[in-house]
């Protein structure tokens, strides 16, 4: 099991036909818990760097096609937004 943005690349490359598969959100452990399969990506700033991170969500807000594309184009699985 590999994390999809990190695989990505080698499965992309690879001179052998791979495919990735995302693994069902559904695990749990002996007791019942939920194991998490899923997870988001961000980022941060440091505290007190209001302005930065204003300019870093418009720039994600204006140019979300852009990236998803680019993602798309490098064999990142996408996850439905939630």
């Amino acid at each position: 099991m590999l994390w999809g943005p990190s695989a990505a690349r080698y499965v992309k490359a690879s001179s052998v036909p791979l495919t990735m598969s995302i693994v069902p959100n559904n695990s749990t452990r002996a007791d019942g818990e939920k194991v998490g399969q899923h997870y988001s990506t961000s980022m941060a700033v440091r505290k007190g760097e209001t302005a930065l991170l204003k300019q870093l969500n418009s720039f994600i807000q204006h140019q979300g096609s852009e990236i998803e594309a680019l993602l798309k184009d490098e064999g990142i699985p996408l996850l439905s937004k939630v």
